[in-house]
C-alpha cells in the first residue's frame, strides 16, 4: 500500500490567480479533495480527471477532518481545502487536532496530551507510529485581497476579529471587539452578518464609537473579493450600512490614523511623525512649539502623539536653556509660569528666559 498524506492547503478567496504555486501543485498530485461543495468550482481546473472531491457539507469541519484521516490511512493523497489561508478561521488546526488525537506523527507537528483537546475531537482509533505525513499550506486569506483591492489600509498593527459565535461565545467576542477598539487597531471582521446573526455588527460600532473611535473613521467593504461578483467600497464608521453587508463581506476599519485619498483607503506606517525643524535656529524652533496645537488626547492615537512632542519641547527647552548661559528670569529653570489661558486644557504656559516666547509646557 502506498504511503498516505494529507495536505491542508489554502486556495485564496476565490480566483485562479490568487492560488499560490505550491497549493496548485499539491492539488494537481491528490487523489482527493475533502472540503465544502461551494469551493470545488474554485479548484477544478487544477485537479487531475480522475481526482475525486468529497463534501461534508457546511459545518462538518470535524467530520471533514475525519475523512481526510481515513482517506490517507487507506494510502490515497488526500487536500482538505480551505478558502483563504487554511490557518486563519479554517481546516489547519482542525486537521492537526485529529492527528493528535489518533496518536499519528506529521509532518512538522508533535502530538501532546492535552485532555481538552482530546475531548473537543472526533474520536478515531489510534494508530501509533502511522506513516502518513500532514503538511499545510499557507494561502491568501479574504482580509488581504481586500485589503489591496482598498490601498493600504493594514500597513500598521492589526487584528481580525470574527463576529460568529458558532464556536466562540458572544460575551468573548466582545471583549476582544473592546480591546481592539481600546488599542486603536486597524480590525478586520469576518463573518459580519447573517441572518441569523443580524445585530453583532451594529454592536461592534457601538464599541468602537463608545471607546473613542471618530465616526468619520474610514471603513472599508469589500464582497465577494477576487470573485466575478467583487464589490469594494469605502465608507465611515457612523454612515455604515449593516444591510449592505452579509457573510461574503470583509470590513476593514480604520485606526486614528487611516485616511481616504482618491478611491485608496491608506493607514500610514506610524503616528503622527513630527515636522521638520525649520531653519534659522532656536527661536524658530521654539515657535513651532509655540503655534502647534497641543490637546489633551481623545483616543490612544492622540495619547502617542502628544507625549512624543512634549518630549520634544522639553529637549528644546533644555537646548535654550544651554545656549543662552544667563541667568534665569522667573525660577530656577529660566522659565516664567501661569495657568494656560484655555481652561480645560491642563497644561502651563511658559515663557523662556532667553528668547521670551511662550511655549507649552507638559
Amino acid at each position: 500500500m502506498s504511503r498516505g498524506r494529507i495536505t491542508v492547503v489554502g486556495i485564496g478567496p476565490g480566483s485562479l490567480e490568487d492560488i499560490t504555486p505550491a497549493v496548485r501543485q499539491a492539488l494537481a498530485e491528490a487523489d482527493v479533495v475533502v472540503g465544502y461543495k461551494y469551493y470545488f468550482q474554485f479548484i477544478r481546473s487544477l485537479l487531475r480527471p480522475d481526482a475525486e472531491c468529497v463534501d461534508t457539507g457546511m459545518r462538518s469541519e470535524r467530520a471533514r477532518a475525519e475523512e481526510a484521516w481515513r482517506r490517507a490511512e487507506a494510502g490515497q493523497q488526500v487536500c482538505v481545502i480551505s478558502s483563504g489561508d487554511a490557518g486563519i478561521y479554517g481546516m489547519a488546526s482542525l486537521v492537526l487536532e485529529t492527528v493528535d488525537s489518533a496518536g499519528l506523527r506529521s509532518t512538522g507537528f508533535q502530538p501532546v496530551n492535552h485532555p481538552q483537546t482530546r475531548t473537543s475531537v472526533p474520536q478515531v482509533p489510534r494508530q501509533p507510529l502511522s506513516t502518513i505525513s500532514v503538511a499545510c499550506l499557507p494561502g491568501i486569506s479574504a482580509f488581504q485581497k481586500a485589503a489591496a483591492l482598498l490601498g493600504a489600509p493594514i500597513s500598521h498593527d492589526f487584528c481580525v476579529v470574527s463576529l460568529s459565535d458558532l464556536m466562540t461565545p458572544w460575551a468573548l467576542i466582545e471583549r476582544r471587539i473592546r480591546a481592539a477598539a481600546i488599542g486603536d487597531f486597524v480590525t478586520a471582521v469576518y463573518n459580519p452578518r447573517s441572518h441569523e446573526r443580524y445585530w453583532q455588527l451594529d454592536r461592534l460600532r457601538e464599541i468602537f464609537l463608545r471607546e473613542g473611535r471618530a465616526g468619520t473613521t474610514p471603513v472599508g467593504i469589500v464582497r465577494q473579493a477576487g470573485r466575478e461578483e467583487q464589490t469594494v467600497s469605502i465608507t465611515t464608521l457612523e454612515t455604515l450600512d449593516v444591510e449592505q453587508v452579509d457573510m461574503f463581506t470583509v470590513l476593514i476599519i480604520g485606526n486614528s490614523q487611516t485616511y481616504v485619498k482618491g478611491e485608496r483607503m491608506i493607514t500610514p506606517r506610524g503616528y503622527g511623525a513630527p515636522p521638520h525643524p525649520p531653519k534659522g535656529g532656536l527661536r524658530q524652533q521654539w515657535q513651532v512649539a509655540e503655534h502647534s496645537s497641543i490637546e489633551e488626547p481623545v483616543n490612544k492615537g492622540q495619547d502617542i502623539m502628544i507625549r512624543s512632542f512634549r518630549t520634544i519641547v522639553e529637549e528644546l527647552r533644555a537646548l535654550v536653556d544651554c545656549a543662552g548661559g544667563s541667568p534665569p528670569r522667573g525660577g530656577a529653570g529660566g522659565l516664567t509660569s501661569g495657568p494656560s489661558s484655555t481652561p480645560s486644557t491642563p497644561l502651563l504656559i511658559s515663557r523662556c528666559g532667553i528668547c521670551s516666547t511662550s511655549v507649552p509646557m507638559p
